[in-house]
């Protein structure tokens, strides 16, 4: 008994072959293809409700990275649709490993993006208990009946080394 792949090669050798080889592309043709390959991938910005007023170099960096990441994201989500196909297609074990391994890593990527929102988010808005700076606290005490005169001429009494406790 066959499996689809098998069944699949064994059609794919018993077509007309000749056309196949002439349905390919020149080799003038290869290099083009391969040129526009070597491109850098640049992403379309996606537009973000966070600003980061207090430094434009983190505000440009965030967008950037969230830009890339969502470019990620498409473009594994797409290999993984493609990667499920080629092991549908094959029943294969290592193109199902390879299809989980793609899908782990549009996981990651997604949890990343979640950890940078979070992080941008925590460095927008003041921890709590946190006190403002230029704050000042100034601290009272009673004394009782006793006089500002009466408290310095007892500080005056004591040693300084009782003043350093």
């Amino acid at each position: 008994m066959s499996n689809k792949f098998e069944r699949q090669l064994k059609q794919l050798l018993e077509s007309d072959v000749e056309k196949e080889v002439n349905d390919l592309p020149d080799a003038e043709e290869e290099e083009e293809q391969q040129i526009e390959e070597l491109l850098p991938v640049e992403f379309e910005e996606k537009e973000s409700g966070v600003s980061i007023d207090t430094n434009p170099d983190l505000d440009k960096d965030y967008k950037f990275a969230r830009s890339n990441y969502y470019g990620l994201i498409g473009r594994t989500n797409s290999a993984i649709d493609l990667a499920m196909k080629i092991a549908a297609m094959s029943e294969h074990p290592r193109a199902m490993e390879v299809a989980a391994n793609l899908m782990k890593t549009s996981s990651d990527i997604t949890k990343d993006l979640i950890a940078l929102q979070k992080s941008i988010d925590d460095k927008n808005q003041p921890k709590q208990g946190e006190k403002q700076q230029g704050t000042y606290v100034q601290n009272n005490h009673y004394y009782g009946d006793k006089s500002p005169t009466d408290i310095e001429n007892e500080l005056d009494g004591l040693s300084d080394e009782e003043n350093k406790k």
